[in-house]
């Protein structure tokens, strides 16, 4: 995927760490979204970063806004679903990527790509199975977790805080 193919849009989404979205010149946060901390990459992206999932969707919202009025200008947003352990597609980051998408637009950032829109469909139209889907996947499966790990994993807007990985210079 080339780095323009998504540029005309506000939020957009991509998978993997090593995303050429992340380089766009026109980017302003990414949100990198590792569900069950699996992944200890980070895009080598030069703007602010944050770590996000269904811990903290709205608190991403409201940060991005903040940005936003720092900037006096609107925030582009890449939501980055980290891929699984195996570089394989990991579900629960794609649900969870959604899940802040979905908060972005309840916020007003609402100028998804169809990526972005797809992503946001998806956790809305599982929301209610959030634990099972994230126990049940392959990385969730892997685990030797009990099913606490898994609530606490996918229960939403538990955190009213941002972990920011990379500020502005």
């Amino acid at each position: 995927m080339q780095p323009k193919a998504q540029s005309q849009y506000q939020v957009r989404f991509d998978i993997g760490v090593d995303s050429p979205l992340a380089g766009s010149d026109d980017l302003d946060l990414v949100v990198l979204i590792d569900t069950l901390g699996l992944n200890d990459r980070v895009p080598s992206a030069k703007v602010q970063m944050v770590r996000g999932g269904f811990s903290n969707p709205s608190a991403i919202a409201a940060w991005t806004l903040e940005a936003q009025s720092r900037a006096n200008d609107r925030c582009t947003v890449l939501v980055l679903a980290a891929e699984g352990a195996s570089s394989e597609f990991a579900v629960e980051n794609f649900l969870a990527a959604g899940a802040v998408i979905d908060s972005l637009a309840s916020a007003g950032i609402d100028y998804c790509s169809p990526e972005a829109a797809s992503a946001c469909a998806a956790f809305l139209g599982l929301k209610s199975a959030l634990t099972h889907l994230v126990s049940a996947s392959t990385a969730g499966r892997s685990l030797a977790q009990d099913g606490e790990f898994f609530i606490e994993r996918t229960e939403l807007d538990r955190l009213t805080s941002v972990e920011v990985l990379r500020g502005i210079d």
